[in-house]
C-alpha cells in the first residue's frame, strides 16, 4: 500500500482531514501527524507522500528537503509565509496584529482565521466545528505555531526537493495569496501548479475529492523512475 501523511494547518487538529481520508482509495494507508507534532520532529515512518496544508505545507516541504517524502502534496501552501522583498506572503504587520490578538481575545481571534479561511463559501456550521477543536489546542501551542509562521524560511531549501510535487492553491484565498503557490511550484523541479476557482484557503474541507486525485496522481508519479 502507497502510504500517506497528513499534516493539517495552524489551529487546526487532524480531523480537518477527514473527508481527503474519505476520498481516498483503499490503497492508501492514510496517516495523520498535527502540526506542532510536526515542529517538533520528523515522522517515524518516512517516504511517505507527504501532504501539508498552510503551516503543514511548510513542515511538509521541510520533510521532503531532508529526503524523507516520497511525493508532495502542497494545499495553499509557500516556502515563506511572511511576505519579503519581492517574494508574495502575509505582510508582517498582518501577522504581528494576529499574534497580539491571539494574547488579548484568543476566541474572536481563531472565529476571524477560520472565517476567513472558509471564505468565499463560509458556513457557520463549519467555522462552529473548527472552533469545538481548536479548543483543545493549548494557547502556548498556538502561539508556537505564529512564531513558526513569522520565522519559516523553505526558500534556500526548495533545490533539494526532487520528488513529484502537487501544489493546490485556491483563487479566492483571503490568507495566503495564490501567487505564493504559482511561485513555489515554479521553483520545484517536478511540480505541476493547480489553481482550484471558487476555492478559499481551507482547501481540506472546499475541495477535498480535488486534493484526493492531487495524492493519486502524485503517488503514481513518484512510482515511476526519476527524470535524468
Amino acid at each position: 500500500m502507497t502510504r500517506v501523511l497528513l499534516i493539517p494547518g495552524w489551529a487546526a487538529t487532524s480531523r480537518v482531514w477527514d473527508a481527503v481520508a474519505a476520498a481516498l482509495s483503499e490503497e492508501f494507508a492514510v496517516a495523520r501527524l498535527d502540526w506542532w507534532d510536526a515542529l517538533d520532529g520528523d515522522p517515524p515512518e518516512p517516504n511517505a507522500i507527504v501532504v501539508g496544508w498552510s503551516l503543514g505545507s511548510l513542515c511538509a516541504l521541510r520533510l521532503a528537503a531532508r529526503g524523507k517524502a516520497r511525493g508532495l502534496v502542497v494545499l495553499a501552501g509557500m516556502a515563506r509565509f511572511v511576505a519579503d522583498g519581492d517574494a508574495p506572503g502575509v505582510p508582517a504587520a498582518a501577522l504581528r496584529a494576529m499574534r497580539a490578538r491571539l494574547k488579548r481575545d484568543r476566541e474572536a481571534c481563531l472565529r476571524e482565521f477560520f472565517e476567513a479561511a472558509l471564505a468565499p463559501a463560509g458556513g457557520r456550521g463549519a467555522t462552529a466545528a473548527l472552533l469545538a477543536e481548536a479548543r483543545g489546542i493549548p494557547d502556548d501551542t498556538l502561539a508556537r505555531g505564529l512564531e513558526f509562521l513569522a520565522a519559516g524560511d523553505l526558500r534556500a531549501d526548495l533545490g533539494r526537493i526532487r520528488v513529484p510535487a502537487e501544489i493546490l492553491h485556491g483563487e479566492g484565498d483571503a490568507i495566503v495569496p495564490p501567487a505564493c503557490g504559482r511561485r513555489l511550484a515554479a521553483r520545484l523541479p517536478r511540480a505541476r501548479f493547480t489553481a482550484l476557482p471558487g476555492a478559499g484557503h481551507a482547501l481540506p474541507l472546499a475541495a477535498a475529492e480535488e486534493t484526493a486525485r492531487a495524492i493519486e496522481r502524485c503517488a503514481r508519479a513518484a512510482a515511476q523512475p526519476p527524470p535524468r
